[in-house]
């Protein structure tokens, strides 16, 4: 019953989700056959540093942070105001004059210094924040590949050993069920222990889909074969 009511449940959601008519039947979906991953764990950290939404926001930032940074360096000098003239008089040596003029405000160094050091704490707070996010995307994606893995070995084995074995132990008490040797209980174990391995391989194959998209968005690229 509880299956039962999970069925007619997704069946609505789909509908739903698909604009259709409420009690449009769904079909029956296609075996679960997850692709296998072939990417290596260095393959997937490249293609992250190469391809992350993430890492390339951060990148700008710190490029946005170097152009205020030599901005601000720049703005640090005052301006310098040159003149020069030269004057013949006749039987004396001729003169030359150059006249400077140094044009800034008062504690202009101070003020600009400290707008120098304040663009510089950005620059370096920028640096920091996108390592930050390297080694976030460095943990994440090892925590999926890792899930991958391990959800991949799993649905191996159901589908190998786990699930052939309780299908044989199923038919076997089927078998002595007829001829009463075993009582309807032991049938009904067996058929209920098939069906939870049924439903945990069905279970790992939905963390592998997971685990796999995960990978693809902080990687930007497919991974599956």
């Amino acid at each position: 019953m509880k299956l039962e009511q999970e069925r007619v449940t997704s069946e609505a959601e789909i509908n739903s989700i698909l604009s259709r008519r409420p009690g449009t039947p769904v079909a029956r979906p296609d075996d679960v056959k997850p692709k296998e991953l072939t990417a290596a764990i260095e393959d997937l950290y490249a293609a992250a540093a190469r391809n992350s939404p993430m890492l390339r926001r951060d990148q700008k930032m710190i490029e946005r942070s170097e152009l205020a940074v030599n901005s601000a360096r720049k703005e640090y000098y005052p301006d310098v105001t040159l003149s020069g003239g030269y004057f013949n008089q006749g039987g004396t040596a001729p003169d030359v004059s150059g006249p400077s003029e140094l044009q800034g405000p008062i504690y202009f160094w101070r003020k600009q210094r400290a707008a120098v050091n304040e663009q510089v704490s950005m620059l370096s707070e920028a640096r920091r924040g996108y390592e930050a996010t390297d080694q976030s995307l460095h943990y994440k994606i090892q925590e999926d590949f890792t899930m991958a893995l391990v959800s991949s070995r799993l649905m191996k084995l159901y589908t190998q050993t786990v699930v052939p074995q309780g299908n044989a132990a199923l038919e076997a008490s089927l078998s002595t069920y007829e001829t009463g040797t075993v009582d309807f209980l032991s049938v009904l174990t067996n058929f209920t222990t098939v069906l939870d391995y049924e439903m945990n391989y069905y279970d790992e194959a939905l963390n592998y889909e997971l685990a796999l998209s995960r990978l693809e968005e902080m990687t930007g690229q497919a991974l599956a074969d």
